[in-house]
């Protein structure tokens, strides 16, 4: 017994050491100055909406990124339409975002010039994007599968995809499946896609984009390399979903695509690298293509198809 109480004094007294230990590195890198950061996804017949900020040294002692006195100015192909307005939003979950609006909306195909500076930042940083085409896209159909474990559901979504031929283009798409609540506001519960269709060799891209696709899914990043095209091809996702969740009865199921520029493309590959980097390889650089600071000014077009309702699909 005394042995024990001995090596448990032992014990006990080496492990307060360690947990009373700190170690103080000194940094010998160099501080990093702040810079602009300029950020716009653009979309056809939406009001321009830029996020005009400033970066954030990790060893600042100032946090703060907002930039709130800046001159955000908007241009179409070439030519001057009118200066962003501050404004302030506060999201559901209690964020508080500031961004610079304004009230025109761009066309497809039109060449839009962000321009921004402020007291802090004097010199212009600029960038522009061209906003795409929306996919085209035809029925979406929907196979169903026996129960695999109680609760669960497997399923096949396949929808009609057609791409342009002779063109590089990109797309982002998810899944959801609508549920009708007593209210009765629809609620689209997103799914859990497994991506195993030839167009989308480059692999899923997990939770990017929040913005656009909201959270809780997985998305799909692709270029048309392997469909350039192709008319009506038959692009095929299959998924797990829970089928009794919240008890709420489906009412459908609804795909979304995105066609993207190649800047949000390379954006999102970067950052998405940059995730799955390995502890010790060389760190992946996040794409920017913003002149005179960092940040990237991107476009896209979106397209949502909707099944047949599921008591037609499943009746």
């Amino acid at each position: 017994m005394t042995k024990f109480l001995y090596k448990a004094t032992v014990v006990f007294f080496l492990l307060l050491s360690l947990v009373g230990c700190e170690t103080v590195v000194d940094f010998k890198g160099d501080y990093v100055e702040s810079l602009p950061v300029l950020n716009a996804v653009l979309a056809p017949d939406e009001p321009v909406r830029a996020s005009y900020s400033r970066s954030v040294f990790i060893l600042a002692e100032n946090t703060d990124t907002v930039i709130d006195d800046g001159t955000v100015e908007l241009y179409i192909n070439d030519v001057f339409v009118e200066r962003l307005t501050p404004a302030v939003e506060t999201t559901e979950w209690g964020a508080i975002n500031h961004y610079y609006i304004g009230t025109t909306t761009p066309k497809v195909a039109d060449r839009v010039t962000l321009r921004a500076s402020s007291a802090e930042f004097p010199e212009w940083v600029s960038g522009s994007a061209t906003i795409p085409e929306s996919p085209v896209l035809g029925d979406l159909t929907i196979e169903h599968s026996e129960s695999v474990e109680e609760g669960y559901t497997n399923l096949s979504a396949r929808v009609e995809f057609s791409d342009p031929a002779g063109e590089q283009n990109y797309y982002l798409l998810s899944g959801s499946l609508v549920k009708q609540y007593d209210n009765p506001y629809a609620y689209a519960q997103r799914l859990y896609f497994e991506y195993s269709d030839i167009a989308f060799r480059e692999g899923k891209a997990e939770g990017v984009l929040d913005e656009l696709l909201g959270e809780w899914g997985d998305n799909a990043l692709f270029a048309d390399t392997m469909i350039d095209g192709l008319q009506g091809y038959p692009l095929t996702m299959e998924c797990e979903y829970a089928s009794d969740y919240w008890n709420e009865p489906i009412t459908s199921f609804e795909v979304a695509c995105f066609q993207i520029d190649q800047h949000l493309y390379k954006y999102l590959r970067s950052e998405e690298l940059a995730d799955n980097a390995a502890m010790f390889g060389e760190p992946v650089q996040i794409y920017t293509n913003v002149e005179g600071g960092i940040g990237v000014v991107c476009a896209r077009s979106s397209l949502v198809v909707r099944s047949k309702s599921y008591s037609e699909l499943f009746e």
